[in-house]
């Protein structure tokens, strides 16, 4: 196989939670995941990390209701 199997990376991002008031909150905000593994096995040493970087959004529809 051309592609290392095992793979570990690490994920950071800020979030901004609107409506907060409301029974159904937004959080939104930017995010970056960096690979820290080589992503291809290489015979010549050079190494390959996978960055990606994006806008994420969450919406809550419902909660469970408490006891």
């Amino acid at each position: 196989s051309l592609f290392n199997k095992m793979q570990a990376g690490l994920y950071a991002g800020l979030s901004v939670k609107l409506f907060q008031h409301s029974q159904r909150p937004l959080y939104i905000g930017p995010f970056v995941q960096y690979g820290v593994s080589n992503l291809i096995k290489s015979s010549d040493g050079t190494s390959q990390q996978l960055m990606f970087g994006g806008v994420k959004a969450e919406w809550i529809l419902w909660r469970k209701k408490r006891k």
